[in-house]
């Protein structure tokens, strides 16, 4: 009896001591690996890549670096490696099975890593969500929208849908629709919407500005004006190009001006 009763008490020391040791080295790898993620952004190796390409190789080897601790924590457990890479294996297979559209999502992130419809810091149109691209990772591709919430796209479908890159280009066109009274003359309301654009310090002489009459409805005649400039200043110059050419127009007497903005 006090051999089974000392078999016992060994046995569950040992195991206690393993789930301990197990314990700690999970709770201190995570630390290290949460540590090791913040020095990447850091390390010249990946300082040298693009913003886009650094984000997703880090994310690829923070994963690589929880399956490697996982292992570990598992082989601290007292479980042979020989069954853990067997029953890996297995739980991969049927994992793969059920989760083939995690895995495209996957394959997806490499394709978009290649091709470089977008990358970090664009401003696009994702899976119909519109907003600036945060991140791009192994499952999702991160949007921080205009009113500052984030959307996770999955990069699979990013592979099947239209993606729209605004800020692709260095330079963007704003394009406007003035609508004025009938009894407006139009050569004034040209005259008077191409000072507002030529006052206007973030609109680009070339290409050149144009300003012209595009069509007429039953209320007035439509004025149209397309406007060149620089990718980061397209929404500050789309706002004041509203706001001056509204108070242009009321100086003038131009009534009924209706704006609306095209792109």
């Amino acid at each position: 009896m006090e051999n089974v009763m000392k078999t016992v008490t060994d046995y569950c020391t040992d195991a206690a001591f393993r789930l301990l040791l197990a314990l700690i080295v999970w709770l201190v790898g995570k630390a290290l690996i949460k540590a090791a993620g913040k020095a990447m952004k850091k390390a010249r190796l990946f300082t040298k890549l693009d913003q886009t390409a650094g984000s997703f190789a880090r994310n690829v080897m923070i994963t690589v670096l929880y399956i490697v601790l996982i292992i570990s924590v598992v082989s601290i457990l007292g479980v042979p490696m020989a069954s853990t890479i067997t029953v890996l294996a297995s739980g991969a297979m049927a994992v793969s099975l059920a989760l083939q559209g995690s895995l495209g999502n996957v394959a997806a992130g490499f394709m978009l890593l290649l091709f470089r419809p977008f990358n970090v810091g664009d401003y696009a149109c994702l899976d119909g969500n519109e907003g600036t691209v945060k991140e791009i990772g192994i499952f999702y591709t991160v949007i921080t929208t205009p009113q500052n919430t984030e959307i996770s796209v999955p990069n699979g479908n990013l592979m099947n849908t239209t993606i729209i890159n605004y800020t692709a280009n260095q330079l963007r066109r704003i394009d406007y629709k003035f609508t004025v009274s009938k009894n407006t003359d139009l050569e004034t309301a040209i005259r008077v919407t191409n000072g507002v654009i030529e006052r206007n310090e973030m609109t680009l002489k070339e290409p050149a500005p144009v300003v012209s009459v595009s069509d007429t409805t039953d209320t007035g005649m439509v004025v149209q004006a397309r406007v060149w400039v620089k990718k980061e200043n397209y929404l500050v110059c789309k706002e004041n190009l509203i706001k001056e050419t509204a108070q242009a127009y009321q100086e003038k007497g131009i009534t009924q001006p209706s704006i609306h903005v095209i792109s």
